[in-house]
């Protein structure tokens, strides 16, 4: 029996929407440098990474807030991409998929500036020998 919309067209709708989703969760698996970087440090430095790569993940989602005017809404928003957040769930999903190498530049950038400060503290601590 004919009708205007035909099963098989919401099938190839919902597909395109399941392509659309794997595509993005292939991408998101594919770029995933940290772990190459995690398996590459030492056992001090370590210890550090989980805290440089939440902090780093932290500060990417903070620059992304956007002021909301106080008669609209009294939450926090975000804006990425051309697009509006206005739940932390949201934009955490956005850019963990979105933004992974962003996030691990700043993660290994936060690294860096630990170890050097390690490395300061540890020469300027007087040593009796």
């Amino acid at each position: 029996m004919p009708s205007s919309t035909s099963p098989d067209e919401e099938d190839g709708l919902e597909t395109c929407v399941l392509k659309v989703f794997d595509l993005d969760l292939k991408e998101s698996n594919l770029v995933n440098p940290s772990n190459s970087l995690k398996a590459e440090l030492d056992g001090s430095t370590k210890k550090k990474y989980s805290f440089a790569k939440k902090k780093a993940f932290a500060l990417l989602v903070k620059t992304k807030q956007v002021p909301a005017p106080s008669y609209e809404f009294k939450g926090k928003r975000w804006r990425c991409c051309q697009q509006l957040f206005a739940d932390q769930i949201s934009i955490h999903r956005h850019v963990a998929t979105q933004h992974a190498e962003d996030v691990y530049q700043q993660t290994a950038s936060l690294l860096k500036q630990l170890t050097a400060a390690l490395s300061a503290s540890q020469s300027l601590t007087p040593t009796d020998k």
